[in-house]
């Protein structure tokens, strides 16, 4: 960096930092406090009525990425300012969290861990107890990026068991994001150590009951009836185990025909899976 700052000083970061300060700075002064309000809506006036300084920033950062000028063109609905918002609140967020945090006496890689992987265990109320819930701590609207920051955290710590958690499994109760997680410690120990024993030959696995090869011989295929209410993934990540495939494995009816992945089912539904036979 300090070779490509004396050919373009736009590599300098303290230059540039500075250079964005004074603009901001000019914009908000000389145009923004002067037509500000003859400019915008009321709908954008009322939403910031109880921030009017927070406000005329908002349409300065506006304005810098936008011809001058145009301060108000998309302001209220535009992607440029929804991301803006949601970074100053992650922003608020992340540095609340972080004073938090720091009483606590944490060491700094303890810290950093609940920073970047925002979960906390929390208990629901669930008659099966055969799920674990995680509560995600920042704010946030996209349940995509929630589960795969999820995933990533249980790869990091070797608890990978359940794959691709999907936006499915991600739900949003009493304003907090709750990720969903089958989990398989609820499996007995002597029936785990028996299917480890035996996995070369079908039986059931717990709790799903094994039935017969199909017919082309390509699976084995077990039954399941719901005990609540679950989805597609539900049943499949329930399904999965250490040494269970499940690569093609399927979630079909009684019909062998494989069910769309956003299908929701009733509790007492009965489901059959296809694993596929290597």
């Amino acid at each position: 960096m300090p070779e490509l700052e004396k050919i373009d000083e736009r590599f300098n970061y303290d230059k540039c930092f500075e250079a964005t300060c004074k603009y901001l700075k000019k914009i908000k002064n000389h145009y923004v406090e002067g037509s500000y309000e003859s400019a915008t809506s009321d709908k954008s006036r009322n939403e910031y009525k109880t921030n009017e300084t927070n406000f005329k920033w908002m349409l300065a950062l506006n304005w810098f990425n936008k011809w001058p000028s145009r301060f108000t063109v998309n302001f209220e609905n535009g992607s440029h300012m929804t991301n803006i918002r949601n970074n100053k609140e992650y922003m608020e967020n992340y540095e609340e969290r972080l004073e938090k945090l720091l009483k606590q006496w944490l060491t700094w890689d303890e810290i950093l861990e609940k920073l970047e992987f925002p979960f906390k265990k929390t208990k629901i109320k669930d008659p099966e107890n055969l799920r674990t819930y995680y509560k995600y701590e920042w704010p946030s609207t996209n349940k995509d990026t929630i589960s795969q920051v999820f995933d990533k955290r249980d790869k990091k710590h070797n608890n990978n068991k359940y794959k691709n958690t999907g936006e499915l499994n991600v739900l949003k109760i009493k304003g907090w994001w709750i990720i969903i997680k089958a989990k398989s410690e609820n499996m007995k120990t002597t029936e785990s150590k028996e299917i480890t024993k035996n996995k070369e030959t079908p039986k059931d696995k717990w709790p799903f009951k094994y039935l017969n090869k199909s017919k082309d011989q390509k699976y084995n295929v077990y039954s399941y009836t719901i005990q609540s209410w679950w989805n597609y993934w539900w049943v499949l990540n329930q399904f999965q185990k250490n040494w269970w495939k499940i690569i093609s494995t399927k979630v079909t009816n009684e019909k062998w025909e494989e069910y769309n992945k956003t299908k929701n089912f009733w509790k007492w539904t009965k489901v059959y899976i296809k694993e596929i036979i290597n």
